[in-house]
């Protein structure tokens, strides 16, 4: 890490799995190819931590408030993790879009899905099979606890309902 190795004080945030109701993500991958097709085959051997982007913004500001308002008196700087708290694979966050989404009227069916490996889907870049992220230290560091899937991929998608 050359930012950690220039000794000068830093806060990284690293995450995964990013999702909102805007933009390019998985969420709206998954909502869009539900509308399009009645079956879908969905990678199940790669697990993360689905994270809002919602709640990524709120904890980033919580640690850039922490850490310029420490006034010296604790070293918050450092490499952190952050991720909502619930870790599955990319099948079942999936199936738990199109639920949640089929009950707040965004889908008028569910699709039939399909597990399948992730060598099925060949990409350029391999894929980590695990990409879940330890977040003791933004835990006990800042007093954050991880917000739920349930709730957070619920609101996200109310905001579609709203938009609609």
């Amino acid at each position: 890490w050359a930012i950690a190795s220039s000794g000068c004080r830093h806060l990284v945030l690293r995450t995964s799995w990013v999702y909102s109701a805007h933009g390019n993500n998985f969420v709206l991958t998954m909502l869009r190819l539900a509308r399009e097709r009645p079956e879908l085959s969905i990678v199940s051997d790669q697990t993360g931590c689905p994270t809002w982007a919602r709640n990524l913004a709120a904890v980033s500001r919580r640690l850039l408030e922490r850490a310029r308002g420490d006034g010296g008196t604790h070293d918050v700087a450092g490499l952190y993790h952050y991720c909502d708290g619930d870790a599955l694979n990319w099948y079942d966050f999936a199936r738990t879009i199109f639920a949640t989404a089929h009950e707040l009227g965004l889908l008028e069916r569910l699709p039939v899905t399909r597990p399948v490996p992730s060598s099925e889907f060949p990409q350029i870049a391999e894929r980590p099979l695990n990409s879940v992220l330890d977040t003791t230290a933004v835990r006990e560091t800042f007093d954050i606890e991880p917000a739920g899937l349930q709730a957070s991929l619920r609101t996200c998608l109310e905001q579609l309902v709203q938009n609609d």
